[in-house]
């Protein structure tokens, strides 16, 4: 059997990180004769996406004085025996990520973070002009205009002339969601209509 103090159990339990092993046994020695108890639960995963590691272990239950057996589970913290299995956790990458050994999580087209769990921000860019205002989608963004521009990002001024509002040889003259009409001698009114 092998005996490690806390210190050179750490400085184990570090390297096997770097070295990625699948399973780590770690034997500490108490009494000589006795029996193991069962497996406590794997632990939490020391990362929660990019590749960390778990451990379980269980206890070396000891007889007592009067040859009885201790309670492996009731008296673990009694003995100084245990064995520690160590694994790499699953790694998690949110929002359709992918993991990849080496280099983490490649985050889908409008996520970034290290588990991809953030959001882009489409709208940071201030795409929507001429005061439109931005709603931010999954890799997408989306631009309600003000009364008199349309287009994608707003950056078209409507032409209210385009429908020749100006009657009788009225000539229109286009603004910001309004158009003024110029009238011919003898015709008035807002499209010389009169």
């Amino acid at each position: 059997a092998f005996t490690f103090t806390y210190l050179e159990m750490y400085v184990l339990l570090f390297s096997i990180i770097l070295i990625h092993v699948n399973v780590k046994y770690v034997f500490v020695d108490c009494c000589i004769t006795g029996e193991y108890g069962p497996w406590n639960p794997w632990e939490n995963c020391s990362q929660t996406c990019g590749g960390g590691i778990e451990r379980r272990w269980r206890s070396f239950c000891c007889p007592a004085v009067n040859g009885i057996w201790t309670d492996c589970l009731a008296l673990y913290n009694k003995t100084d025996k245990y064995i520690f299995a160590y694994q790499p956790c699953s790694e998690i990458c949110f929002n359709g990520g992918t993991f990849i050994n080496g280099t983490g999580c490649v985050c889908s087209a409008g996520y970034q973070g290290k588990c991809c769990s953030t959001d882009i921000d489409e709208c940071a860019s201030t795409p929507c002009q001429h005061g439109g205002s931005c709603i931010d989608g999954i890799n997408c963004y989306n631009c309600t205009c003000v009364a008199g521009f349309t287009g994608s990002n707003c950056e078209t001024d409507i032409d209210e002339c385009a429908s020749t509002p100006c009657q009788h040889g009225g000539s229109c003259i286009d603004g910001v969601n309004r158009y003024n009409c110029t009238c011919v001698a003898g015709f008035s009114g807002s499209n010389c209509e009169t």
